[in-house]
């Protein structure tokens, strides 16, 4: 009965085929994180990018905006005395 349910046998390790799927869990996790930090850059790049494109429109429009409300130099009469 010992032999038949393994009582007294060595314990087992894994062996070359347990070492091989840690390594390739290893490998799958640094890949992971590797994809995952390359589509966070990626994401703050768009973002920044967005950023940039949306400030500058403002500082176009807002100098446009002044340029309207600012009193044409036609319009403008020297005063001499």
């Amino acid at each position: 009965r010992s032999v038949v349910s393994g009582a007294g046998a060595p314990p087992v390790d894994g062996g070359p085929a347990s070492e091989a799927a840690l390594a390739l869990s290893a490998e799958r996790e640094d890949y992971e994180t590797r994809l995952r930090r390359l589509l966070l850059k990626r994401r703050f790049n768009v973002a920044l990018g967005i950023v940039a494109v949306v400030s500058f429109v403002m500082f176009v429009s807002s100098g446009f905006l002044a340029s309207l409300l600012r009193p044409h130099p036609s319009t403008l009469r020297e005063t001499r005395p």
